[in-house]
């Protein structure tokens, strides 16, 4: 075994998702010159005017009557191809998309005068593509057609659903899950999660440290839209790592001012109310209320006509919800330690439908709580219809008169030794203080627990990732298109958004934290024309992505407040769980909202590419390198839900002390075990009310490899801050090769790279030996395992990497072979009518990186994979 599985299992990092190469988002236009006798003609100048900018370009016909046009900027172009004594052939309304490869052939007759021919190219001349891959287009036009305001406003990408190859495994996962957007969702057969998001020929998948599937970094509104290209089976050496990617091109401006202004209003004024609202009885109960307004304003237009455009485009979303939540809560006779139950029944509410079995269950309330006596027991013989009264702490003397039951007189030896009395330090009561008043018994067992409605207003969707719901958003967007001279242009484009919403408690009474996401993506593309037939695109990005969660104790309004809340232990705050038991259906870790976790993550990715184009005969050269740089900085008080840098304890029972004296005996007609029924309920009530725990954890850790000998905690730092860094790298060579002029091969090579990733300040960490001694005393290998004696020695963990005291030492050896083919075809059917019929065909290996696990206490580093596709359209 390798250090990979020693990592895998030690390393306290994330992982990234790297999706494929960032493949040009120019297009490309190719074909032959011939005459009527199909004789190939050199020397003819072929033009693509964009008819949108008048930027022109153009290219001469070689020697075998090919030519080739690449880093053209997608749009509707005109293109003619003149030569002295010939007519002129011009196509009008060529449509070039997004990366597309797109073949125009022209048939040039002689002049007998000075002619033109003019043709009109019409959408099925999407079928002319030279390319073996097979794909669907999303064009301007039909997002103009499509409603686009979903949960999240009007974001592009919805829309990409519609398009064929895609699917869902299971429908009803909602659309806010990270599941549904990642391994739910399907892909041309594959997860959502190895789908690489391009924008603009730049990486910009938002989910480069958790699986959010098919999303960007920044919401793609609209009208900053030029087209999406979804390539469902590439066979391409350009794009690699992985079987699918959506190309997204943004808009750009022309020599035409153009603007635009948008208000959607979302609201449920007109909405049905919810049958649960009509079910209790009275006045039906409010109905949610949802108001959403995104309002966008766009302009774009010319800096220096037919030279330099802009577009920009500002966005905002502004969600607000008020729905009514109803917490369980105690009723005032449980909260005074008194719980209430009938002989040989376990409680239930008004909804409660009578059961039987070990556990019989039947309403002990009506809707306005008063005691409601069975009429008959289980068994079916008649009740005795007394209402029992017990305290939790000891024998009581008189059946309380009171409502609250405060004149409850408890004397006599306490049930249970270790807990017998409210709890001393005063937490518990601090917190029934808070504790919402019961207003309706449709929840919990309705004699000691049920519930407190109230009305909840909420901003936003408590969404740290800002997927599949509404945040509070702004949005700004600019690009610039610069045309230096015929042979040299240069595009750049910026987005940065902030996302946010306000957090909400369980109670009315809360410390609020909160969730925001500040992501941000820079393209820039430059593309220079070094001859006639030599073209070169040099590539920057970064698309920078985080999810952030502010707790409430560093809020800035309620901070000091909740720290004074919760109890405190040598400067380390405590929070108690208490009281979690099932069957109490009640538990104090609703205040303060969670606990709600305090974590900061920042992922950056640079990138820097470059591809060169040249033709040379009936061959089409391209090849190309990049390089990625990642970093993800992640920072939190937290690992896993159980452990926090505050110390958390747990309510209940311990197998060394357990609840005593809660049994049929001290409470004559008790239903249930300590497992089950109202005595389960009436143990929990107890564990609540005396702050018993059964477990506390606290978060602590090394931060530094040459200090083994003492732990942080929150003392030190509130937040365990670790930092994995990790290298890429990609370079592919292609021959696209025109054997005919209905014929084209697509031949490549790709190389893929993965460097092993590290973590900063020396802290990636792995068994010495390396992978085989996880097996520890058992030995070194499966065949030893789980075998009685000894035959290896106890594992131990060791620094390694940059910045260790080991950095020579890698977590697993580098991986260098990774050469994947690509070989296509596509072919122009002359039978059927010039560019009426292509067909495609074609078989390609990439190599790509997916996580074992992206979340979690432990995270895996990546696994290898290699897909292959084939192709026969």
């Amino acid at each position: 075994m390798s250090r990979f599985l020693a990592t895998a299992a030690a390393l306290l990092c994330l992982s990234f998702t790297l999706p494929g190469f960032s493949q040009s988002s120019n297009a490309t236009l190719s074909g032959t010159v011939s005459d009527a006798a199909k004789a190939l003609i050199p020397g003819v100048s072929v033009t693509a005017t964009n008819t949108a900018t008048g930027v022109v370009s153009t290219a001469l016909s070689n020697e075998t009557g090919t030519y080739n046009i690449p880093g053209l900027l997608p749009g509707v172009y005109t293109v003619s191809a003149e030569l002295s004594g010939f007519q002129t052939r011009t196509y009008t309304d060529v449509r070039l998309g997004n990366a597309a490869q797109v073949r125009l052939n022209f048939t040039v007759e002689v002049a007998t005068l000075n002619t033109t021919v003019e043709v009109t190219a019409s959408a099925d001349r999407l079928l002319l593509e030279s390319t073996s891959s097979v794909g669907a287009v999303l064009p301007e036009q039909a997002v103009a057609a499509l409603p686009t305001v979903g949960l999240m406003g009007s974001d592009t990408l919805d829309l990409v659903r519609t398009l064929p190859g895609i699917s869902l495994n299971d429908p009803r996962v909602p659309a806010s899950s990270l599941t549904n957007r990642a391994t739910n969702t399907m892909v041309a057969g594959i997860s959502a999660a190895n789908v690489q998001v391009q924008r603009d020929g730049v990486d910009a998948t938002q989910g480069v440290r958790w699986p959010t599937g098919m999303s960007s970094s920044t919401v793609i509104n609209p009208d900053m839209f030029g087209e999406v290209r979804m390539i469902l089976a590439p066979v391409d050496a350009e794009v690699g790592r992985g079987n699918a990617q959506i190309q997204i091109q943004t808009k750009s401006g022309t020599n035409q001012f153009r603007g635009a202004a948008v208000w959607n209003v979302q609201n449920s004024v007109l909405d049905g109310n919810l049958w649960a609202n009509k079910r209790v009885s009275g006045v039906p109960l409010t109905r949610p209320w949802e108001n959403q307004h995104e309002g966008t304003v766009s302009v774009g237009g010319p800096i220096i006509k037919n030279k330099t455009f802009f577009f920009a485009l500002w966005n905002t979303l502004q969600p607000e919800t008020r729905t009514l939540t109803n917490p369980i809560v105690l009723t005032p006779c449980a909260a005074n330690g008194i719980f209430r139950y009938y002989d040989n029944w376990s409680n239930g509410n008004i909804f409660q439908v009578t059961s039987g079995g070990g556990t019989p269950t039947t309403a002990v309330v009506d809707a306005l709580g008063n005691p409601k006596p069975p009429a008959r027991n289980p068994d079916g013989t008649p009740h005795n219809g007394i209402l029992r009264y017990a305290s939790v702490f000891g024998p009581l003397l008189n059946a309380p008169a009171r409502p609250d039951c405060s004149d409850a007189n408890v004397q006599g030896t306490p049930w249970d030794s270790n807990r017998t009395q409210v709890d001393p330090s005063g937490y518990v009561k601090k917190v029934l203080g808070v504790m919402p008043p019961v207003n309706n018994y449709e929840v919990g067992d309705g004699l000691n627990t049920a519930g407190s409605r109230w009305l909840q207003t909420r901003r936003g969707s408590t969404n740290r990732y800002s997927l599949g719901a509404a945040n509070i958003r702004q949005q700004i967007n600019l690009k610039i298109d610069h045309n230096f001279n015929v042979r040299h242009k240069i595009s750049a484009g910026w987005s940065f958004e902030r996302s946010h919403d306000d957090g909400t408690g369980n109670w009315p009474f809360y410390f609020a934290g909160s969730d925001f996401s500040q992501p941000q993506v820079l393209t820039v593309n430059f593309t220079s024309a070094l001859s006639p037939t030599l073209v070169n695109e040099a590539r920057f990005g970064m698309s920078r992505t985080g999810t952030n969660s502010p707790g409430p104790f560093v809020n800035p309004k309620t901070g000091k407040a909740a720290l004074a809340f919760f109890p405190n232990s040598q400067g380390i705050p405590f929070l108690a769980d208490l009281g979690n038991t099932p069957n109490l259906s009640i538990s104090f870790n609703g205040v303060p909202q969670g606990p709600a976790a305090d974590l900061y993550e920042s992922t950056p990715v640079y990138s820097l590419a470059d591809t060169m184009s040249w033709t040379r005969g009936t061959h089409a050269f391209k090849g190309g390198v990049e390089a990625r740089f990642i970093k993800s900085k992640y920072a939190a008080d937290i690992d896993s839900n159980n452990w926090h840098a505050w110390a958390l304890g747990f309510g209940g029972e311990g197998p060394l002390a357990p609840i005593q004296g809660i049994n049929s005996i001290n409470m004559p007609g008790l239903q249930g075990t300590a497992a089950t029924g109202n005595s389960f309920a009436m143990r929990g009530l107890l564990s609540l009310l005396s702050g018993s725990l059964r477990q506390v954890n606290q978060l602590y850790w090394i931060d530094s490899p040459n200090n083994l000998n003492s732990f942080d905690d929150y003392r030190v730092a509130h937040l365990r801050t670790r930092e994995l860094n990790q290298q890429t790298f990609s370079a592919f060579f292609k021959d696209d090769w025109k054997l005919h002029r209905d014929l084209t091969l697509n031949l490549g090579l790709r190389w893929d790279y993965y460097g092993v990733p590290w973590v900063s300040a020396g802290l990636t960490a792995a068994p010495v030996g390396g992978g085989n001694a996880l097996f520890g005393y058992s030995g070194r290998s499966f065949a030893d395992w789980m075998k009685p004696g000894q035959r290896g020695d106890l594992t131990q963990l060791e620094f390694i990497g940059p910045g260790s005291p080991n950095p020579d030492v890698q977590a697993w050896k580098k991986d260098w072979n990774n050469f994947g083919p690509a070989v296509g075809f596509a072919w122009q059917v002359p039978r059927f009518g010039a560019g009426q019929t292509t067909v495609r065909g074609g078989y390609q290996v990439s190599f790509f990186a997916r996580p074992r696990f992206r979340s979690g206490r432990r995270r895996w580093p990546q696994q290898l994979n290699r897909q292959r596709t084939r192709n026969l359209v």
